[in-house]
């Protein structure tokens, strides 16, 4: 925003003196303001809203689409397809339009209309323990879930789903140990021993429902030192062309094409 707004002494913005050409702010929006976010044809009901009731927070990082906060479903969703109403403010508890945004004792806050009812009641703020799932809006939106990963054994460890990050911790202990991938020596003189961590992540299925808890323990490889501590690295990957070609021939040749999962497929080179 400040290489596009003009100096005071000069008029000109850093943008144009660069550029060459005025600066297009046609897209800029006011934060915060209340939008309207139309609804793909695939997720249409035929009776229900066309739109998403949403407030805008910002701009895409990796593509030219708004990001905005639906207050219905408590996710961010970004699309470039809006209606903006840039004197309405959900999130002020004093709005200039119809609809503004109050906050009950307990902090919950429940969306009310100057003409009806309260649309919402108040939710009791209650963790519930079933698995929380991404809403899908289609191949256009990206949908990101408020609650992100927990990042320590210790948050883990005090979750409500503690049972399963157990389960998954408990797995990742016994590959290790049937694989032998370590044992026990002495600290060579002079040497410090690097520290590890667990890498704890929820995998998620197309749809967007949790597939599985997955837990890594990996050494802090940044505390090495190149020449000294390591001396070659790689990592085996496919290339998408080599995916490619095998789903094209499959395709030519009427094969039927199969997708499996190895867990810690880095310890199992030698698969048959």
């Amino acid at each position: 925003m400040l290489n596009r707004v003009p100096k005071t002494k000069n008029k000109v913005s850093p943008y144009e003196i660069l550029k060459k050409r005025q600066p297009n702010l046609s897209y800029i929006q006011t934060w915060g303001c209340l939008a309207y976010v139309r609804i793909p044809n695939p997720k249409r009901i035929k009776l229900a809203s066309r739109t998403y009731e949403c407030v805008f927070i910002g701009y895409a990082l990796n593509s030219k689409a708004y990001m905005f906060y639906d207050l219905k479903a408590k996710v961010i969703i970004e699309s470039n397809d809006a209606d903006f109403y840039e004197t309405k403010f959900p999130f002020l508890s004093r709005d200039s339009g119809g609809t503004n945004m109050n906050t009950t004792p307990d902090h919950t806050p429940v969306i009310r209309d100057s003409d009806e009812n309260i649309q919402s009641d108040v939710i009791e703020l209650r963790r519930s323990k079933r698995a929380r799932t991404a809403k899908e809006y289609g191949p256009e939106y990206v949908v990101n879930t408020l609650e992100e990963d927990l990042s320590s054994l210790k948050e883990v460890l005090s979750s409500l789903d503690d049972d399963l990050w157990k389960e998954a911790i408990n797995d990742e202990m016994e590959s290790l140990q049937s694989n032998e991938t370590w044992h026990l020596t002495e600290l060579p003189p002079g040497c410090q021993p690097i520290g590890c961590k667990w890498v704890l992540k929820k995998k998620l299925k197309p749809d967007g429902t949790i597939d599985k808890y997955k837990a890594r323990l990996v050494a802090k490889g940044l505390r090495q030192k190149e020449n000294i501590d390591f001396f070659d690295t790689y990592s085996p990957v496919t290339r998408i062309t080599s995916i490619r070609v095998l789903i094209s021939l499959a395709t030519v040749y009427n094969l039927i094409v199969h997708q499996m999962d190895v867990k810690t497929a880095f310890l199992n080179g030698g698969l048959e």
